[in-house]
C-alpha cells in the first residue's frame, strides 16, 4: 500500500494486485500483476511481474509502459518524473548519482551502473561504539563493522543515514563525499529499519522489538520497548509515528510517548498522509481497507 508520503524506493518482487479507492474507500480499479511503486504528477507509477514499468492515470488507465531488463532490479529514485534503476537492493538517488555502502565504502555510480569511486569508511568509529556498548560474545567481524549498509537521504543535512539491516543495529551518518560525520550503535538485534521524520530519525527493530529517536547528531533522545512491533515506522503526518506491530499500529509521539492504538486482525499493512492513518489486514480471511483520522 503506498500514498504520496511514501519514499520513492521498491522493488519488483511479488507484484499481484493492485487497486484504486475514491474518498469513500470504494474500488475504483483494479490491476493484477502489478504493483503500486508511488504518486506521481500523472497519477501513479507501477512495477509488473514480467519486469516494466506502467504508467496509471488517476482513472486506473495505462498511459505508459516500459520494459526493464534484468531479473531482479528496483527503483531508487526519480529524475524529472523518470525512475533510476539499480539492481542493488541497498542503493540509493541522489542526483545525479546512485550511491551506496558496500565493502566497507561509500560507494558512487551513474544511472548505468558504472562505478565513479568509491572512499574507505574508518574503522575506529565503530570500535569505539563496541566499547562503550560491547556486543554479545562470538559475533563475525561484519556485524562489527558492517560491510553493507543501507542509506537514505538526508535532504535538510544533504547527507546520507546509513542503517544495519542485520545483527547489530548501527546508525551512520556519511556525508555525500564519504566523510563519516557520526556512527551509533542503538541496539544489538536484526532486523533493523530508520526512517527521517522532520529533523528526527527513527531506527526501528523488530527483533529488538525496540524504537529509538535520535537527532541529527547522532544523540539518542528517547527509546522505547514496543514487544510486538516490526521494522516499519511511518510519519503521521503531524509530526508523529505509526509502528506496525504483528496485530496492529501503535502511535506515538515526537518523544516516543504512547499516544494511541489500533488492533487489527492479522499483521496489518499501514501507511499515513495529513494525518490519516490507512490500514489493510485481514489475514487470514478478507482484506479489509480502513482509513482512520487523527484527533
Amino acid at each position: 500500500m503506498e500514498s504520496t508520503s511514501r519514499g520513492d524506493e521498491h522493488h519488483n518482487l511479488y507484484a499481484h494486485r493492485s487497486y484504486g479507492f475514491d474518498d469513500r474507500g470504494r474500488v475504483i480499479w483494479e490491476h493484477r500483476k502489478l504493483r503500486i511503486v508511488r504518486a506521481i504528477p500523472e497519477g501513479w507509477a507501477a512495477l509488473t511481474d514480467r519486469h516494466d514499468l506502467v504508467l496509471i492515470n488517476d482513472e486506473g488507465i495505462v498511459t505508459r509502459r516500459r520494459r526493464l531488463r534484468g531479473d531482479s532490479w528496483r527503483i531508487c529514485g526519480w529524475r524529472a518524473g523518470e525512475p533510476v534503476v539499480t539492481s542493488d537492493f541497498d542503493a540509493t538517488w541522489v542526483d545525479p548519482y546512485v550511491y551506496s555502502v558496500r565493502d566497507r565504502q561509500l560507494q558512487h555510480a551513474n544511472e548505468a551502473g558504472q562505478s565513479l569511486g568509491a572512499v574507505d569508511l574508518p574503522r575506529a568509529p565503530f570500535d569505539d561504539e563496541c566499547r562503550r556498548d560491547p556486543p554479545p560474545p562470538g559475533l563475525p567481524d561484519s556485524f562489527l563493522f558492517p560491510k553493507r549498509m543501507r542509506p537514505s537521504f538526508d535532504r535538510d543535512r544533504s547527507s546520507l543515514i546509513a542503517t544495519h539491516r542485520f545483527h547489530m543495529a548501527w546508525v551512520a551518518s556519511i556525508k555525500l563525499d564519504g566523510e563519516l560525520s557520526w556512527v551509533r550503535l542503538v541496539d544489538h538485534a536484526c532486523c533493523n529499519s530508520a526512517c527521517i521524520v522532520n529533523d528526527r530519525i527513527v531506527h526501528s527493530s523488530s527483533c529488538g522489538g525496540r524504537v529509538t529517536l535520535l537527532d541529527g547528531d547522532g544523540r539518542v533522545l528517547a527509546s522505547r520497548h514496543l514487544p510486538h512491533s516490526l521494522d516499519t515506522t511511518v510519519p503521521d503526518g503531524r509530526g508523529g509515528l505509526c509502528v506496525r506491530g504483528l496485530d496492529g499500529i501503535y502511535g506515538l509521539d515526537e518523544s516516543l510517548e504512547s499516544t494511541w492504538s489500533l488492533p487489527t486482525d492479522g499483521i496489518p499493512h499501514v501507511t499515513a498522509h495529513d494525518g490519516v492513518i490507512y490500514v489493510v489486514a485481514g489475514r487470514p480471511g478478507p482484506l479489509v481497507l480502513a482509513a482512520y483520522a487523527l484527533a
